[in-house]
């Protein structure tokens, strides 16, 4: 039998429980701790732009960081422009 951990609250030990050989692993969601500042980051956040995002290669992403990067800079030049004195 194969022992299984699972995650404690803060400042408990771990437990192990068994797993029958050949079964199928599944993790142990008994006495997981669950951080209130991350599930509201969860409830906010668009997981399908994550997931959108991790099915691209690490190359595309690059490109699409470049390419934000870019439009950023266009963006902070147009507002300088907008913002700088007018000669009449």
């Amino acid at each position: 039998m194969a022992l299984l951990p699972s995650v404690p609250a803060p400042g408990g030990s771990p437990r192990f429980t068994g797993c029958p050989r050949g079964s199928s692993l599944r993790p142990v969601r008994r006495n997981t701790y669950r951080d209130p500042v991350v599930e509201v980051y969860k409830r906010d956040g668009d997981r399908s732009l994550l997931r959108e995002n991790l099915k691209l290669t690490p190359a595309q992403r690059l490109e699409k960081l470049l390419g934000f990067s870019a439009f950023a800079a266009e963006m902070r030049a147009a507002g300088d422009r907008a913002r700088a004195p007018r000669k009449p």
